[in-house]
């Protein structure tokens, strides 16, 4: 293509979007050689915004500092509708305060925005740790866009006034079965999932399947089944009898009749989390806090060695500090029998309890925002951040899922996307279902 052609916005536009494509690909020089073909086309604000959102994403802050310069120097004038993406930049490259007054500038000047901006507003001020000034955003019940295509309310991240000493009673009634604390005596850690009766019938064997196969280190597995059925406890006693006392299954019955589909999926994303405060006192051992449906692929050992010494271990996205529903994934947790890992814990439980007084609160990615609350409100904990690398995740928009690279420790089904299942039918998938794991590297 010409650099004429690219005059055409159009055109210069998809070629923008092309770039971000191929930086998903993990293709940084292309990426961005893309987009400062489209710069020079086309310089303006629009295609120098572009470029500088790009570098920063690629890390590459000096030059993505520049283009920002390039910006407030050539083109003042014509910046204020583009303030918010700027102020985005902005704080990702590490400005967090003047990201926060430009956006402030912005919406003081514009009477009507889209919910999404002041979403994005209450970010910032929570990760600059202004909590009373992102609570008052937050408390507002906007409606936010999920990855999934539905909507999730802002009323799900609440900041307290002080770190809770002690866990509130949750105010779903629930009854809990939990195995011996012996269980998990002298394993090297636990490797803890939580799921309903479907999930576990899907996941649960080979989840363990891929653990015994590749996980290399001497792990306790604890299931935890929310509102078991009989075919599920046909199941457990199965996996029970075939791998031995490192293998204990927890139960609850817990009423969830009087919630929506999706606030039950919630309270199975979160259910974890409120007996892990519990289960880390018993057991005294590292905790690894998995997603049910995903598979171990890799060793864990140089992952527990890195891990050793810290209190808690975060699968973290800095550059998502504009939007803190996914600044953290829930997707793997490591905390240990520290202090500050009992109380980021605690934090964790208490947070849930007192979000799920609220109706307008029980929604999606709230357990990943009990967890980003937490996290900030300590932020002393000796913390290790696993590498996003570590995960293979990804939507699948028809064919056949691609295979994890060979960094990939968890590979993740992220079966709340209906598309995702056809992952179940992949070869990979079925060598664990089957036991024959082997048959994965192949």
């Amino acid at each position: 293509m010409a650099e004429r052609d690219l005059k055409n916005p159009e055109l210069c536009r998809a070629l923008l979007r092309a770039s971000y494509r191929t930086l998903g690909n993990r293709k940084p020089d292309l990426a961005l050689a893309m987009a400062s073909r489209a710069v020079a086309a086309m310089p303006g604000v629009e295609t120098l915004l572009h470029l500088a959102d790009l570098q920063s994403l690629a890390d590459r802050g000096d030059e993505a500092k520049a283009t920002l310069r390039r910006l407030e120097e050539d083109y003042r004038a014509d910046l204020f509708d583009a303030l918010p993406q700027f102020a985005i930049v902005q704080a990702r490259l590490g400005d967090m305060p003047g990201g926060i007054r430009n956006f402030q500038t912005f919406l003081s000047r514009r009477a009507a925005v889209p919910a999404v901006l002041h979403y994005i507003l209450g970010s910032m001020l929570a990760v600059e740790g202004r909590f009373a000034e992102a609570n008052e955003i937050f408390d507002r019940g906007l409606l936010i866009s999920c990855g999934d295509g539905k909507l999730t309310c802002t009323r799900i991240i609440h900041f307290p006034d002080a770190i809770p000493t002690q866990v509130r009673p949750f105010p779903i009634p629930r009854a809990v079965e939990l195995p011996l604390a012996d269980f998990a005596a002298g394993a090297e850690a636990v490797y803890f999932v939580c799921c309903d009766a479907r999930y576990f019938g899907l996941f649960g064997e080979p989840l363990c399947n891929a653990l015994l196969a590749r996980a290399e280190a001497d792990l306790a597995i604890h299931i935890h089944i929310v509102n078991p059925t009989p075919d599920s406890e046909r199941t457990a006693d199965r996996l029970c009898r075939r791998i031995g006392t490192r293998l204990a299954i927890s139960r609850e019955r817990t009423a969830l009749d009087d919630l929506t589909q999706r606030e039950r999926r919630t309270y199975y994303s979160c259910a974890r989390f409120l007996i892990l405060p519990e289960l880390l006192r018993r057991y005294g051992r590292p905790m690894l806090v998995a997603d049910a449906d995903q598979i171990v692929l890799r060793s864990l050992r140089p992952l527990l060695a890195d891990f050793a010494g810290h209190d808690i271990g975060l699968l973290k996205f800095p550059k998502q500090i504009s939007n803190i529903f996914s600044l953290l994934s829930a997707t793997a947790l490591l905390v240990a029998d520290t202090e500050g890992g009992r109380s980021f814990c605690d934090t964790v439980a208490d947070t849930l309890a007192e979000r799920f007084a609220d109706p307008a609160a029980v929604s999606w990615h709230l357990d990943q925002t009990a967890m980003v609350v937490a996290h900030l409100l300590h932020p002393h904990l000796r913390t290790w951040h696993l590498s996003p690398s570590l995960l293979h995740s990804e939507l699948l928009e028809g064919g056949v899922p691609s295979r994890p690279p060979e960094e990939t420790v968890f590979w993740s089904i992220t079966a709340s996307h209906p598309q995702n299942m056809a992952k179940l039918t992949s070869p990979d998938f079925l060598a664990y279902l089957s036991g024959e794991s082997e048959q994965a590297d192949a």
